[in-house]
């Protein structure tokens, strides 16, 4: 088994392993990174690493390099996610020497800090290549303690579809004036728009 960066010509197949990869709002891996491909022109190949043996590629990781607040200030970051084994090579350790082989290579490069964004099959897993949990509290409120659902706006809120010639600039004001003083958030350029 060799663990390595994505070749160009085998991103269909890192997307036919990410559908097994099940995500909320019953969304799947491939649907969500398929659209990393199509809309993020940061995106390159050699930012995924799998685990492949005999041309088949059984686990997969994506290092997402970006700057994050801490204290106020931007540090470089890599942000791991979509970490997803073929489920007949699960509990092999397989993801395991993945994201091991990956931290090796991000302790080697320029970022200060690593970030995984860990899904609940994956619990555990980063912890023993030495990161450390830090707690985030969601907090979604519905009407009556359910889940929360749409709420319909009142009579004097007019909703429309985004538009971005009319409503970027206003919203990269509102992120940049939440995320100002807040640890945790990312960084955004022009780019990331």
């Amino acid at each position: 088994m060799e663990l390595r960066t994505l070749r160009r010509d085998e991103t269909d197949a890192w997307l036919t392993l990410l559908e097994g990869l099940e995500l909320a709002d019953g969304w799947t891996g491939r649907a969500l990174f398929s659209r990393t491909l199509e809309a993020d022109p940061r995106f390159d190949p050699k930012q995924v690493w799998v685990a492949a043996d005999g041309g088949e590629l059984l686990a997969a990781v994506q290092v997402f390099p970006r700057r994050m607040r801490l204290l106020g200030h931007p540090v470089p970051c890599g942000g791991l996610g979509g970490v997803f084994t073929r489920g007949d090579r699960r509990g092999e350790g397989i993801a395991s020497r993945l994201v091991g082989r990956v931290v090796e290579e991000l302790r080697g490069a320029a970022g200060e800090l690593a970030l995984a964004f860990e899904p609940g099959e994956e619990a555990g897993l980063f912890e023993p290549h030495g990161f450390a949990r830090w707690p985030q509290e969601r907090v979604v409120v519905g009407p009556g303690g359910s889940p929360a659902r749409p709420i319909a706006p009142p009579d004097d809120v007019e909703l429309a579809n985004f538009d971005s010639a009319r409503d970027l600039e206003s919203v990269v004001a509102i992120h940049s004036y939440y995320s100002a003083s807040r640890s945790g958030t990312l960084v955004r350029d022009e780019t990331a728009w």
